[in-house]
C-alpha cells in the first residue's frame, strides 16, 4: 500500500489579503509614529533618531510578514529566497524611512 499523495497546494488568497491588510495597517502606524518621533513636531529643536530608527523598523517589519509567510500560505517560493527577500524589505523601508522621510 502506498500513501497518498497530495496535489500541489493552491495558494490561500483570502488568508493572504488578510494577512496583508492587518500588517500594512499596523505598518502604517508605526510608520506615522516614526515619522512623528523623528520630526522635530515630537523632539523639540533637537530630534532624536533612536526612537524612529526603532519603530522604521517595525514598520518594515510588519510589511515584509506578507512576504515571509508566502510559503506557509501556499504559494511556491522557497523559504530561503521569502525570508531573503522580507529582510531586504525591512532593510530598505527602515533606511528610506529614516534618511528620505524623517529629513526635516
Amino acid at each position: 500500500m502506498r500513501p497518498v499523495e497530495a496535489g500541489p497546494q493552491r495558494p490561500r488568497w483570502g488568508t493572504t489579503v488578510a494577512c496583508v491588510v492587518v500588517s500594512w495597517a499596523v505598518a502604517g502606524a508605526f510608520a506615522v509614529i516614526a515619522s512623528l518621533s523623528g520630526s522635530q513636531f515630537a523632539a523639540g529643536p533637537a530630534p532624536d533618531p533612536s526612537g524612529s530608527v526603532l519603530f522604521w523598523g517595525l514598520a518594515g517589519v510588519f510589511i515584509a510578514i506578507p512576504v515571509a509567510a508566502m510559503p506557509s500560505l501556499g504559494f511556491r517560493v522557497r523559504r530561503a529566497v521569502a525570508r531573503t527577500t522580507a529582510a531586504a524589505v525591512v532593510i530598505a523601508v527602515t533606511l528610506i524611512g529614516v534618511f528620505v522621510l524623517n529629513t526635516p
